[in-house]
């Protein structure tokens, strides 16, 4: 294929050239000369022609270090400044074809150049440049004018095309495909620069070094381009935001203002209201009051005279008490003077039982010896009897001998015992008939003996302890004080006794007596005020006051329930009266809220119709609307849902496209990761949108192809594994798709594709995405879609909110929509009124009435007070003068604590004298007494003794009695003496046991005869002590003393006795006390009484003003229409109308403070605080000032309504839209650092990517001593937390932060994550993340080293910088084919090389063959350069005329090769095959 070649560079009207022609060698041209000859100039105007743009071209001026000149290092060089300059390249595009691409330069104000690049075309091959650039007349040639260029141009029949700006300039060189690129964006001009100005500075090795990322991997704007775009969304949010910010603070201020104002008017409002309220509530609870208080004193009255009744029935008792304890204590007195009887009747008692136990032994025994003297007397009987029964064997004579002895012995005993009782008795002996007499004589006499013995002897000890006890109590009766005669002494002992009982007694009742001192000295104070009371009562003490006050009582009473009844009869009629005022103010109320609601209707009416439109005021057509509307918003709210879907779809269909670099979704992305290939779409980046569209349609499906260096390897690796893609295009890398090219025609933006069998038919997108330029303004397109829908959104969001209100008010509406068609409520108001106000006279008479009555009634209460007050002390009128009777008592209780000291001295002597004041009652007997009681005693012992002995005689006598008629017995005997022994012996055996058997009854009757002795004695005491028992009985019976009242029963009775009057005492005294605190009660009642009725009579008189005020303030405010704003508020909650008062001025500083604070507020902040807030009204004036303010505070383009409420709602609603404005702002910026990552992450690939292809086409490159260059892509470990940091989202608030500028937050994100200190746009550069480096390879060992220009040759690093550079080149020509409209020519591989005067010949030489094989022409300048074959030299020589004029002399030369050199190794890389055109 042949390429587009330079064969000529002219220069016209240069400094020091009028006319000069270069013919440029197809390898190398070289310039040669002296410094200032011109070399730089010639190249500078090869490199204007190359690439004229102004922005893009800075050389150094002559004279100059670097190109800080204005005129960028060409306004010096040029020549006649009146006339133009012209550079031009004459090309030739092979096939005879033949081009003139040149540039004109003007001078324009210095150092202003205007640059008019052209194209000459249609050249026959005989024309000249020289005939084209120059005017050429007989005498001289000039430098043409554009018009003038043009009439030279049609002359030759050429075309000329001038071209207004660079880009079309470059686009046509890019259809004739002399340019790679079509260098339609200021980036790919930028390129192209960079590579013209990295050779003609000589900065090929040094590319290849510091700036060899640079020079091969181009900056991408895309990365900046998001962070500007995002840094624009940024600025939108915070405008947003600040919108936002002064619409909160405008919402804060207005309500802020509004609360305070609206709060202090419902404070103020209902304030009035609650103290309308209140005092009608006063005076209603205060005649409440007034009727308990009455009950309760009535109550209070009942509960005194209980009281009273009471207090006599205890005082009753207690002195029945007192007499019963009085009584009690003298019984017991008695009861312990009587004890020491009782002692002596328990002893005889106790003898008595003793003497009847003894006496009933004795009988015991006589029984005994009774029984067994009748057992002897049998014994004896049968001795007897056996005793006969021997005298049976001897004769009478026998027999008659023993009764003669025995009656001779009876008569001789009987004898002796008539002696001896004759002896002992002073009566003569007793005959038998008189013995059995005298025998119980003697018995009888000896037991009354016995008795009067123990008498005596008991009256004998009795005597002995009665003088001893007479005598101890006559001393103590001395000790007390008394002095007796003995016969007196026991009733002094008793008086004496007595009075000190009396006295102890008395002491007893000191404690009452002491009680009842205090009592009267209270009772003496308050019958002196009862007296002072009843004076002023006109009552006089004494008799009858009691009688008297009550009959004025009475008579008070009777006045009052005649005045109660008529104030009960007023007031009932009052209640009437307010009843039915009542009711008909409840109806006026209603009527009052029925129109203030049918204001606040028709307010909600307009309204509705400023967001409805208007409609018949009735409920069909509220309804009709409400349907209508409800329709409306249902549809607005699906319209706003398929809205809102949209432009998020758009948003993320935008992101989508910025992120992954295109329309390739995300299972794509990951598998070219998997397979380490390259998306094909991705290779054509720098398109611009009209090639971008033609070149997507071209490769239709192609554009989500995948290219890989081995497609069966790739399709070996997707085997088995499981992909969401159903279809994926792989291409071999080096495949050439310029067949396409080749094989597609184009027709009414339609593209025919060939492809084997098919047609492909693809229609030119309107909206490309290949290509960063098309996708971004595609994504550009795709967010000014989405504001576009952002602002419809907002505007249905408003339309709704207007809807969503209408239908609010709608819904509040219809529940009241039948008082709206009623009409105008006022008439029936203003008859309400009247009615009212009717009603309201009526009452105020009846209150003025029931005042005048309830004075009277306080007069007569407040006397009936007085008079109850007094009632509960009139005893007091009538009763002993208390302070007479304290006197008294205090004089009594004086002796008491006399008396309780003697007392404690006499304790002792009075204690032991009670004890033995029994002794004193009957005198002891005297000493002659108990001398003679105690002869008396001895003679009694004296007769006793002779009484027994004459009791045994007379016992034995009795015995014997039968033998005293015996006298013969002794005669009878002496004549029978010879009786004959044996009759003896018998009968004297039988006599021996008769003998035995009489002792033995002997025995026993003295047995018998004791026995019966001491059953006598026994008897006799036992007598004696009945009578003495008797005798104390009877003493104690009549003494008076209860029999079973024991000491210590008496005690008990005492102490019971005392704790009922202690109890009674005690009840008495709360009872006194529980009197007091009544009759104090009743009088306290009867003033709370009379304090009710004077407030109740003052509540009336102010309950019908505030009543008045609060109806003027509710009409004032239902008329300036803000009543609802009072009475729908906050304060409905139960409160005092002083709290509500006291809030209301709160508010009142509140909204001061806010006013203060507010813009704008100030005057009316000043307004409020020298307002009088001292009544209703000025509340509501401040009140409606407040609303014109906040009216005219709110936006118009807000809300243009007069209810600040409704323009505050609508504000908030507007904040709100502001609110999702910058919701959906910010949602835009969220991961925008991940973004930026994700950017450069694409980036690092592509160039990852291009590396690798350059390696592929520097495979094989090899000239001089080098064997082979490669490109080494490594990742700088620097940069990767700054990367990782832009991913995870760490840098994205210093990114957008507000107080930073973009450079200053990427200078802070590279210094905080990269460490490095300067350089913030390094962020930004993909580049920085990598490392380049550029080895080569000896022949001589093999090894790669860096590509140091320090260890190369000047040839071999100018040879290893223009191998990069066109292995550049011929990737961008080769992306480029696919662009063109038509197959063009290689296109023109032209690079610069000044100042090379380092190359010797070798290197020269080197330089050449790399130039042949590259097919590259070079044009070199130094002040020298070595011969060398093959190569075309013009020598430069600057010099002065003789008029001053600079003039340079050029001379060339070609040097002609001997014989062939070597071709070195190369690449074919002029000329791209198919198959070789995508390489990786």
């Amino acid at each position: 294929m042949s390429r587009a070649r330079a064969t000529a560079l002219a220069l016209v009207n240069w400094k020091g050239v009028f006319y000069e022609r270069y013919q440029l060698d197809k390898r190398v041209t070289a310039l040669e000369g002296a410094n200032g000859a011109g070399k730089t100039t010639v190249m500078i105007a090869a490199y204007i022609v190359l690439l004229p743009d102004m922005s893009r071209l800075r050389f150094t001026n002559l004279g100059e270090s670097a190109a800080i000149g204005g005129d960028r290092g060409i306004w010096g060089r040029l020549g006649e400044p009146t006339r133009p300059s012209y550079a031009a390249i004459e090309l030739d595009l092979g096939e005879g074809q033949r081009v003139i691409a040149g540039v004109l330069l003007t001078r324009k104000a210095e150092p202003t150049l205007e640059l008019t690049p052209f194209l000459i075309s249609d050249l026959e091959p005989a024309v000249r440049l020289q005939d084209l650039l120059l005017l050429t007349t007989a005498e001289e040639e000039a430098v043409p004018e554009l018009a003038e260029l043009r009439t030279n141009i049609a002359a030759a029949r050429a075309s000329l095309q001038v071209f207004s700006s660079a880009k079309d300039y470059f686009a046509a060189l890019f259809e004739l495909g002399i340019g790679a690129l079509r260098l339609s964006s200021d980036e790919d001009r930028s390129r192209l620069g960079d590579m013209l100005r990295t050779s003609m500075t000589g900065g090929i090795s040094r590319a290849i070094t510091t700036e060899l990322r640079s020079f091969l991997l181009r900056e991408q704007a895309s990365i900046g381009d998001t962070l500007g775009r995002m840094r624009e969304n940024l600025n939108a949010c915070r405008r947003t935001r600040i919108e936002v910010s002064e619409a909160q603070l405008l919402e804060q201020e207005i309500s802020g203002v509004y609360d305070a104002g609206q709060g202090m008017f419902a404070a103020a409002l209902q304030a009035t209201r609650e103290r309308a309220h209140e005092e009608r509530e006063a005076a209603l609870r205060l005649a409440e009051l007034a009727s308990v208080a009455r009950q309760a004193l009535a109550e209070a009255q009942r509960a005194s005279e209980t009281l009273e009744a009471r207090e006599q029935e205890l005082t009753e008792q207690l002195n029945q008490q007192r007499a019963a304890l009085e009584l009690l204590r003298e019984q017991t007195r008695l009861s312990e003077s009587h004890e020491a009887l009782r002692a002596i009747q328990r002893d005889v008692e106790q003898e008595r039982t003793a003497a009847t136990l003894q006496v009933d032994q004795a009988r015991a025994r006589k029984q005994n010896a009774a029984s067994e003297r009748e057992a002897q007397k049998k014994a004896r009987e049968v001795a007897q009897q056996n005793q006969e029964r021997a005298a049976l064997g001897l004769a009478d004579l026998q027999a008659g001998l023993d009764e003669l002895h025995r009656r001779s012995s009876a008569y001789r005993k009987a004898q002796r015992l008539l002696a001896e009782v004759a002896a002992l008795s002073d009566a003569p002996a007793p005959s038998a008939e008189e013995l059995p007499a005298r025998l119980e004589q003697v018995r009888g006499r000896l037991a009354e003996i016995d008795a009067q013995r123990l008498a005596r002897e008991r009256t004998i000890t009795l005597a002995a302890q009665r003088q001893q006890e007479w005598g101890t109590a006559l001393e103590l009766l001395e000790a007390l004080g008394r002095s007796s005669a003995p016969e007196g002494a026991y009733e002094t002992a008793c008086e004496a006794l007595r009075q000190l009982d009396r006295r102890e007694q008395a002491l007893s009742d000191k404690p009452a007596l002491t009680e009842r001192l205090g009592e009267h000295r209270r009772l003496a104070d308050r019958q002196q005020a009862a007296h002072k009371a009843g004076a002023a009562l006109g009552l006089t003490p004494g008799p009858g006051a009691l009688a008297q006050l009550e009959t004025s009582l009475n008579a008070a009473d009777r006045e009052i329930e005649a005045l109660e009844a008529q104030k009960l009869a007023l007031a009932e009629e009052r209640r009437r009266v307010n009843g039915e005022r009542a009711l008909v103010r409840e109806k006026l109320t209603k009527a009052q809220a029925d129109l203030g609601k049918h204001r606040r209707l028709l307010q909600r009416v307009e309204r509705i119709t400023a967001s409805a439109g208007p409609f018949a005021p009735t409920r069909e057509a509220v309804i009709s609307l409400r349907d209508s509307l409800s329709s409306e918003r249902q549809e607005l709210k699906s319209a706003l849902h398929a809205t809102t879907q949209t432009r998020e779809q758009l948003l993320h269909d935008a992101n989508h496209l910025e992120g992954s670099g295109g329309q390739f979704s995300a299972e794509l992305l990951k598998l070219r990761d998997e397979l380490d290939g390259e998306l094909l779409g991705n290779r054509f980046e720098e398109l611009d949108v009209k090639a971008a569209a033609r070149l997507e349609a071209l490769l239709g499906p192609l554009t989500q192809a995948i290219v890989v260096d081995d497609v069966a390897e790739a399709t070996e690796r997707l085997r088995g594994k499981p992909r969401e893609l159903s279809e994926l295009r792989l291409v071999a890398a080096g495949t050439d798709l310029e067949l396409l090219n080749q094989q597609a025609n184009e027709n009414s933006g339609d593209l025919y594709v060939n492809e084997g069998p098919a047609l492909r038919v693809t229609r030119r997108p309107e909206r490309p995405t290949l290509g960063r330029k098309a996708r971004e303004a595609r994504i550009e397109d795709l967010r000014r879609e989405a504001v576009t829908l952002g602002e419809e959104l907002e505007k249905r969001q408003a339309r709704l909110r207007g809807v969503t209100t209408a239908l609010g008010e709608i819904d509040q509406l219809l529940p009241d929509a039948e008082l709206l068609e009623q009409g105008d409520p006022a008439q029936h108001q203003s008859q309400l009124q009247v009615e009212e106000q009717q009603l309201q006279k009526d009452e105020q008479a009846l209150d003025q009435s029931i005042v005048e009555l309830a004075s009277r009634l306080n007069d007569t209460r407040a006397r009936a007070t007085r008079q109850r007050s007094l009632l509960s002390e009139a005893f007091l009128l009538e009763a002993e003068n208390h302070a007479e009777k304290a006197a008294e008592l205090a004089t009594e209780l004086g002796h008491l604590d006399q008396a309780q000291s003697e007392l404690a001295r006499l304790k002792s002597p009075r204690e032991r004298l009670s004890a033995l004041l029994e002794s004193l009652r009957v005198p002891p007997p005297s000493t002659e007494d108990l001398a003679r009681f105690e002869a008396e005693q001895s003679a009694l012992g004296t007769e006793r003794d002779r009484h027994f002995t004459l009791l045994e005689a007379l016992t034995q006598l009795s015995q014997e009695l039968p033998a005293l008629a015996w006298e013969d017995a002794e005669r009878s005997l002496q004549n029978r003496e010879q009786v004959a022994p044996a009759l003896e012996e018998q009968h004297q055996r039988a006599r021996a046991a008769v003998e035995a058997a009489e002792q033995q009854v002997s025995s026993a009757e003295a047995a018998w005869e004791e026995a019966t002795t001491e059953l006598q004695r026994t008897e006799a005491e036992l007598g004696a002590i009945v009578a003495h028992s008797d005798r104390l009985t009877h003493e104690l019976a009549s003494s008076g003393v209860p029999a079973d009242l024991t000491p210590e029963r008496a005690t008990e009775q005492l102490a019971e006795l005392r704790a009922t009057a202690e109890r009674l005492t005690l009840e008495e005294r709360e009872l006194l006390a529980r009197r007091g605190a009544g009759t104090e009660r009743v009088r306290q009642l009867g003033q709370d009484l009379a304090k009710i009725e004077r407030e109740h009579a003052a509540a009336l008189a102010a309950a019908e003003p505030a009543a008045a005020r609060w109806q003027a303030l509710r009409d004032h405010a239902e008329r300036a229409l803000v009543l609802h704003s009072g009475e729908s508020s906050e304060h409905d909650a139960p409160r005092t109308a002083l709290e509500l008062a006291a809030e209301a001025r709160s508010r009142a500083e509140l909204l001061q403070d806010r006013l203060s604070v507010a813009r704008g507020g100030d005057a009316l902040a000043q307004e409020v605080a020298e307002q009088e807030l001292d009544d209703d009204d000025a509340f509501l004036a401040l009140w409606l000032r407040v609303r014109e303010w906040l009216a005219r505070r709110v936006p118009a383009q807000v809300a243009q309504v007069d209810d600040p409420l409704l323009a505050l709602e609508r504000l908030r609603g507007h904040l709100t839209v502001l609110e999702q404005r910058l919701g959906h702002q910010e949602a835009d910026l969220r991961g925008a650092s991940e973004d930026i990552a994700r950017g450069i992450e694409v980036q690092l690939r592509r160039a990852k990517a291009q590396v690798r292809r350059l390696n592929q086409n520097l495979d094989g490159v090899s000239f001089g001593s080098i064997a082979g260059i490669r490109v080494e892509l490594r990742r700088a470990a620097q940069m990767e937390p700054v990367l990782r940091a832009l991913a995870e989202g760490s840098a994205q608030e210093l990114l957008f932060q507000s107080s930073l500028p973009t450079e200053e937050a990427l200078s802070e994100i590279l210094r905080r994550y990269g460490g490095g200190r300067s350089g913030g746009g390094r962020v930004l550069d993909y580049r920085e993340y990598l490392e380049l480096v550029v080895e080569v390879q000896r022949k001589a060992d093999g090894s790669w080293e860096p590509a140091n220009p320090t260890r190369l040759s000047t040839g071999e690093a100018i040879g290893v910088g223009a191998a990069l550079m066109m292995v550049v080149l011929a990737e961008w020509e080769r992306d480029a084919n696919l662009l063109r409209a038509r197959r063009g020519p290689g296109s023109l591989r032209f690079l610069f090389l000044d100042e090379a005067n380092r190359l010797s010949q070798d290197n020269l030489g080197s330089l050449f063959d790399l130039c042949e094989s590259l097919d590259l022409q070079l044009l070199i300048a130094a002040p020298e350069v070595a011969r060398a074959d093959g190569n075309t030299t013009y020598r430069l020589i600057r010099k002065v005329t003789e008029d001053g004029r600079e003039e340079v002399i050029v001379s060339g030369r070609r040097a002609l090769s001997a014989e062939p050199a070597p071709v070195p190794v190369v690449p074919t890389v002029t000329e791209p095959t198919q198959g070789s055109l995508f390489q990786n």
